[in-house]
Formats: C-alpha cells, sequence, structure tokens
C-alpha cells in the first residue's frame, strides 16, 4: 500500500467542527481506503505531543507549538496584522529546527508522497523537489490572494509577499495541484503561471453519512422551533468565524 504524508498548519481533530477541520479528516478517512496515510500537524502548546490512530491505515502526529509560536503571535498582535494569524505564524515559525522538523524528517523518508494542504508548511518541507517522492499541493484556497484581503497594518504587504512567495515555490515545484474551483484553478494559472494541465479540480463537500437516520421536523415546524416567522423569507449562513465567512454573512 502506497504511503501518503499529509502536512498541515492545524490539527484533524474528532469529531471535526470547523470548515476546515472536516474537509481535511474526511478527505483523508476516505484516502485511507486506498493509501496509508499519515498526517502531521501542528497543536496547541499546552496540548501533549500524541499519535492518534484513527484506523489501521489512518494515524495522526501532533506536535504541540513551541515558544516561538507563542512570540510570534504577540508580535504580529503588535503590529496589527489582524485577528487570524495562526498559519502565518506556522509559516514564519518553520525558520527554526523544532520538534515538526525532526518528526517530518523521521517521517518523510518512508513516504511515496508528500502532501502539503497549504503552502505555510513548505519551508520545514526540506527534501521538497529534491528526493524521489511526489509533491502535492491540495490547496483549499489561493492564499496569496486570501492574504491581500485579510492582512491589516504597515506590515501587511510585507507578509502577502511572504505568503505569496512560498505558495508561488509550491505550485511551481508540485506534480500535481487540486484547486476547489475553476475560478481558483484560473488564479493559480494566473498568478503563478502554471500550467492548468497540472490542476485537477476537488470542490469542498461533507461527510454525508454523518447526516443519515436523523429526525428533521417538518418546514413550518422547523421554523416556529426556531422562532421565525412563516411569512418571512429566510436565510441560514452556516460558517465559523472565518473573516472570508464573515465578509460572505454580511
Amino acid at each position: 500500500m502506497r504511503r501518503l504524508l499529509v502536512l498541515n498548519f492545524f490539527p484533524a481533530f474528532y469529531p471535526p467542527t470547523s470548515g476546515g477541520e472536516q474537509r481535511y479528516y474526511h478527505l483523508y478517512a476516505a484516502l485511507s481506503r486506498h493509501y496509508d496515510v499519515t498526517l502531521l500537524s501542528p497543536t496547541f502548546p499546552e496540548h501533549r505531543d500524541e499519535r492518534v490512530d484513527f484506523g489501521p491505515t489512518f494515524r495522526e502526529h501532533r506536535i504541540p507549538k513551541g515558544v516561538m509560536h507563542v512570540r510570534l503571535h504577540q508580535s504580529l498582535a503588535q503590529e496589527g496584522i489582524g485577528p487570524e494569524c495562526s498559519a502565518l505564524v506556522c509559516a514564519l515559525a518553520s525558520a527554526a529546527d523544532d520538534a515538526y522538523r525532526r518528526k517530518l524528517r523521521a517521517l518523510v523518508r518512508d513516504a511515496d508522497a508528500v502532501i502539503h494542504e497549504s503552502p505555510f508548511m513548505l519551508n520545514y518541507d526540506e527534501r521538497f523537489g529534491r528526493d524521489a517522492a511526489a509533491r502535492v499541493y491540495n490547496s483549499y484556497n489561493v492564499e496569496g490572494q486570501l492574504a491581500a484581503h485579510m492582512f491589516q497594518g504597515p506590515a501587511a504587504a510585507k507578509y502577502v509577499r511572504f505568503i505569496a512567495d512560498l505558495e508561488r515555490q509550491l505550485v511551481l515545484g508540485s506534480d500535481l495541484i487540486f484547486a476547489t474551483s475553476e475560478a481558483e484553478r484560473a488564479a493559480f494559472h494566473e498568478q503563478y503561471g502554471c500550467p492548468v494541465a497540472k490542476i485537477e479540480l476537488a470542490p469542498n463537500g461533507f461527510d454525508l453519512a454523518a447526516y443519515e437516520g436523523l429526525d428533521v421536523l417538518p418546514r413550518d415546524d422547523s421554523r416556529l422551533a426556531l422562532g421565525f416567522a412563516l411569512d418571512r423569507s429566510l436565510a441560514i449562513f452556516v460558517g465559523s468565524a472565518h473573516p472570508p465567512n464573515v465578509e460572505a454573512a454580511r
């Protein structure tokens, strides 16, 4: 069975709650039916180093963040970069020879393919472009564009360039890229000059089995149970407090 090593900047907590966690866990749970899958993820500084076995061919190594991550969060807060910067912190912290890097060195030797869920852990991948293992960018954003929308303050432009440069390296150096939509496939081509033929589509989805067998109230009963009038239009937006979600809801 071929071995996949997956790098991400947050863990696949189970049961998953946010959209990112759902995508991360369920995608690789499904792939573990055909491949041996190992996730390597940083976790909260106060957590312990742990291995979580989801199944015989699916596991996750969670490595606690270190002092550098805490200091970077404090520094970025002082710079006013914005409320959501954990991914940027992980990218900046990858300059260190820390526990995450050491675990990656131990795991990558046995991998047939290394999958990057984002560009933020790229600098940890010391053998990128230098070994026989395939590299895959399984994107769920065009991170260079998202950073330009999210980052704030006088230092924003510097960090937007940093993320875009990481993503450019990952896009151009990967053997295969997945994009969530035709628009993002076009953006990778236009922004980084990536051949369209190297980019496949992997739209976001959800685990249908998790909702089978649920009791569903009739439409009118549901509205009344939530305190909504029957004669008014109703829109429900489901999402975490991720800044693009908040913007979309508004």
